[in-house]
């Protein structure tokens, strides 16, 4: 799902400076499945299972089984959008541009009171969330020491299991821009003009 907002607000002080200010911002966040039950948790397909950042829960144990497929935990990227841009004209006109983006990988969430099951005929695929530098074993040590991702630790033990690695990212800018007011050069020009005129009137 995702939001939009947008707000444009324009001001004047008392000498006439004018100022416009816009905001943006957009969001776009995926809605996941959930898998939660008091008792054992059996989900069973005779092709690929994929569990894009699913919420399974369950006090007891959760089997999950492809007959003749793969069973792949999927991250999902929510991304978020802003920018304020800001004009204002008077002696000069200066206009910022200003804001940043945002794109966050959600993994699977897994929290088994139990054991957990994986079996799948085709072998076993997981995006797994890692910073820059980050070893997979490292990232593993990280992740299953957080609940609701410990699950991907244990994964690990399973020989045909395929890691793929997503990244958080963030991008910001901040760009400025100045000059002077094409009004305020045309007087400049004409009071220079003019006093030239003058000057050369008085020597002759």
């Amino acid at each position: 799902e995702s939001s939009h907002y947008e707000k444009t607000e324009t001001s004047r002080n008392w000498y006439g400076k004018k100022k416009t200010h816009k905001r943006t911002r957009h969001d776009v966040t995926n809605k996941v499945t959930e898998f939660i039950a008091g008792g054992d948790i059996n989900l069973l397909s005779r092709d690929d299972s994929t569990y894009e950042a699913s919420k399974i829960a369950t006090n007891k144990n959760a089997k999950l089984t492809s007959t003749h497929g793969k069973v792949n935990f999927k991250a999902v990227k929510n991304t978020t959008f802003e920018q304020t841009i800001t004009h204002s004209k008077g002696f000069y006109i200066k206009h910022r541009d200003k804001g940043y983006t945002k794109d966050t990988w959600v993994l699977p969430a897994i929290h088994i009171g139990g054991k957990l099951t994986v079996e799948a005929a085709n072998g076993v695929s997981a995006d797994i969330k890692a910073k820059n530098g980050q070893s997979l074993q490292n990232v593993l040590a990280v992740l299953g020491n957080t609940p609701e991702t410990a699950w991907l630790k244990g994964l690990n033990d399973n020989k045909d299991i395929q890691w793929n690695l997503v990244k958080d990212a963030y991008n910001s800018w901040d760009h400025k821009s100045q000059h002077l007011n094409p009004v305020v050069s045309a007087v400049i020009a004409i009071a220079a003009a003019a006093a030239t005129a003058g000057s050369s009137l008085v020597a002759s």
